[in-house]
């Protein structure tokens, strides 16, 4: 009877290691094939792919640092949120009326000014009063980009260019603390642009930070599909750039829709140009019109629930081959 049991329980784990081998497979052809069309090579283009679900990932030309835009205030912004939850901001015990400023702005205003009014000389003031450039590169790879220092190249050192490991490992530090970023990511969204990952044909939730530099646009982001996913890409202009990317993300659009089982009808969105105002400023708050974890987590909870079923059916067998053979 136990070996009955073994046999099938190697069975199942074989059935879901050969399936995941295959998606993996199918996934890497794709985009094989998609690099082929393109004429894609490491010159013009690099991606980190992430199924938040699955664990899933795959990556083409992710350890090469390149231009990066004002993408590169995403870990800066996610580094004064965390400072502000551990109360580095509050006033001292002796000072109740201290309030902390950047420049002679409050964090608050420093927010506004970087992310709504795309404010350069903000954002440099807040990177700036975290210490030089080099201090605050050293300290936001410890902190989210997971580089040991002996890897870190000159080019993101010096001239401050990130890779698409280095985005993905900050996004996937964002999408594990999704309620203390959310007030952060719904100030970005108030911005994002029809562009890139936004460009996409479907009607997803999707929150996404683009910049652009020196021929090459740098694309990060979270798309809210039936299996949530993370991609952060690189594209040279030469090769399309913001549609480029648009293509390449609506590959994993159709990707985790066909291992989910779900068929979504396309639908072009467009964030650009959306009416807003300055009472639309979320300050550390949290947005109420998010879904998305919660929609993440009943996926979940329904992969759970199939699990489960399985391992009712594997028991029912045993049941039904014991009683037959005890009779």
């Amino acid at each position: 009877m136990k070996r009955i049991a073994c046999l099938l329980l190697c069975l199942i784990l074989l059935c879901g290691q050969a399936l995941a081998a295959q998606e993996d497979a199918t996934l890497e052809k794709q985009i094989e094939n998609f690099r082929r069309d393109h004429g894609l090579t490491e010159e013009n283009f690099a991606f980190s792919f992430y199924n938040i679900d699955t664990a899933a990932q795959v990556s083409f030309n992710a350890d090469a640092f390149l231009p990066a835009g004002n993408v590169w205030t995403l870990p800066l912004h996610m580094y004064y949120y965390e400072q502000e939850e551990l109360g580095a901001f509050d006033p001292p015990p002796d000072d109740p009326e201290y309030v902390f400023t950047i420049g002679g702005r409050t964090l608050e205003e420093c927010r506004y000014r970087s992310i709504i009014l795309n404010d350069d000389d903000t954002s440099a003031q807040m990177r700036d009063d975290l210490g030089s450039p080099l201090q605050y590169r050293v300290l936001i790879n410890e902190r989210y980009g997971g580089y040991a220092a002996e890897k870190l190249p000159e080019s993101y050192l010096n001239d401050g260019r990130y890779s698409a490991a280095f985005l993905m490992n900050c996004l996937r530090y964002h999408a594990a603390k999704t309620e203390l970023f959310q007030g952060m990511m719904a100030n970005f969204r108030m911005v994002q642009t029809a562009d890139g990952i936004g460009g996409i044909n479907r009607s997803y939730n999707l929150s996404h930070i683009r910049g652009e530099e020196d021929g090459w646009i740098c694309d990060v982001g979270q798309v809210n599909a039936p299996q949530p996913f993370l991609l952060a890409a690189f594209a040279s202009e030469s090769v399309g750039g913001d549609e480029l990317i648009a293509e390449l993300c609506e590959l994993f659009c159709g990707y985790v829709e066909e291992q989910s089982g779900t068929i979504v009808p396309t639908e072009t969105v467009r964030y650009s140009g959306q009416s807003r105002s300055d009472s639309d400023f979320t300050p550390s708050a949290v947005d109420p019109n998010d879904n998305s974890e919660l929609m993440h987590w009943l996926t979940i909870a329904l992969s759970v629930t199939v699990a489960i079923g399985i391992t009712v059916a594997v028991v029912c067998l045993i049941v039904k081959y014991r009683r037959e053979h005890i009779i």
